[in-house]
């Protein structure tokens, strides 16, 4: 795999994943590598999302860190400490579930503090430490509350807080969103990126949803089949995708198939199905060269005139923009009109013009890719 290498967060490292794989049995006894060889480093405040589809690996390594399981090879560390084979009481992680997993018997104040009994910590420290871990996610007031008297967005809160109020060294969510309805889970994404902060903790991040991981995360890791594909900053990641499979996963996009013609300038000249185009490139790539262009669908823009000529065949109305689908020479492309208030809504079948931003497309060597 071609990756971009972004150089790492400076300061220190909370969490080291070091060639960590898990191999689980199939129900014919068969081997399943569920995470494979996967190394990575993740810097103290850093927030880090692991983003993939179902089945990738992402919540498997999430259940190594926490310690819930045991990785077939490879070793975890935190703050320097190998933890690979310590239980998760001693780790010094905490765990925010996708169900919340409240107890249902104990009211507010207790679900929070039931680490810092655990562990023993004093009743005054204890009345202390919960006051504020509440006031943080913004639950003062509701400390004698049972859950089931709680809204989902109130019981999510109350598993941050019983999460963060033992100070881990390093915050793990698995998914913790996914039950609440697409309002409350856009408001709670903006509270928990604010507590991450206001608390300066270490967060990993486990989601399938890429909006989520874009909103969030410092830096995103791409799973597929177990196994790392990028690791970058969400911008870098949308626009400078290693692979097809990035691509095509984090956000809509055009991958458009074509040849190298030649390279020059830091750029490759390349034969697509329906036109030529000229692509920046970081590096030289040979004439004959199997080659993708990721061209995002905001970068095709459709007017009365443009360079190329197009018919729309698809039209969909979202309010404050329109998704088009529109075919040129052969070939459907995805775009955006971003003001239809001001610029109006083509039709299906209406002839068009069509530009496409190829100065800001990015190259991927396809051949002999994964």
């Amino acid at each position: 795999m071609s990756a971009h290498v972004t150089p790492p967060p400076a300061g220190e490292v909370s969490l080291r994943v070091d060639r960590v794989t898990k191999v689980f049995a199939d129900p014919t006894g068969a081997p399943v590598t569920a995470v494979d060889d996967v190394s990575l480093a993740v810097y103290a405040g850093e927030f880090v999302s692991l983003l993939g589809p179902s089945g990738c690996g992402k919540t498997t390594l999430l259940r190594i860190i926490a310690g819930f399981e045991t990785p077939t090879a490879g070793e975890i560390e935190l703050a320097g400490q190998r933890v690979t084979h310590l239980p998760p009481d001693v780790r010094g992680t905490a765990m925010v579930f996708q169900s919340y997993a409240l107890f249902p018997h104990l009211d507010v104040f207790e679900n929070v503090a039931f680490g810092l009994r655990v562990r023993g910590t004093g009743a005054a420290e204890t009345r202390e430490r919960v006051a504020d871990a509440l006031a943080l996610v913004g639950l003062e007031g509701l400390s004698r509350r049972s859950p089931d008297q709680l809204s989902g967005g109130q019981q999510q809160r109350v598993a941050v807080a019983r999460a963060v109020v033992t100070r881990p060294r390093v915050l793990l969510l698995d998914e913790p969103l996914s039950n609440l309805d697409a309002k409350l889970r856009e408001q709670m994404r903006i509270e928990l990126r604010r507590i991450q902060r206001e608390v300066g903790i270490t967060a990993i991040y486990v989601t399938h949803d890429q909006v989520e991981a874009m909103t969030l995360a410092d830096r995103i890791v791409v799973l597929d089949r177990g196994r790392v594909q990028q690791l970058a900053p969400p911008a870098e990641l949308y626009a400078r995708p290693a692979n097809a499979f990035v691509a095509e996963f984090v956000g809509k996009v055009n991958l458009l198939e074509g040849r190298v013609l030649e390279t020059r300038d830091g750029a490759c000249r390349v034969a697509l199905p329906a036109m030529e185009a000229v692509v920046p490139s970081a590096r030289r790539v040979e004439a004959g060269v199997r080659v993708g262009v990721v061209v995002r669908p905001e970068t095709v823009h459709l007017a009365q005139e443009g360079a190329l000529r197009g018919a729309v065949r698809r039209a969909v109305y979202l309010g404050s923009q329109v998704e088009y689908e529109v075919e040129v020479g052969g070939e459907l492309l995805q775009a955006i009109g971003r003001s239809p208030l001001e610029e109006g809504i083509f039709r299906e079948g209406q002839d068009v013009g069509v530009t496409i931003g190829f100065q800001v497309a990015h190259l991927l060597v396809l051949d002999g890719e994964a």
